[in-house]
């Protein structure tokens, strides 16, 4: 259990990380 939850967290991050990384990408230059 307590290694499903560990992963469950960290892909939450990775995605969390990589949807923040997108976004940021995605706003014009000097927002």
């Amino acid at each position: 259990m307590a290694v499903m939850d560990t992963r469950n967290a960290l892909d939450s991050a990775v995605v969390e990380a990589a949807g923040l990384k997108y976004i940021g990408n995605g706003l014009p230059e000097g927002f």
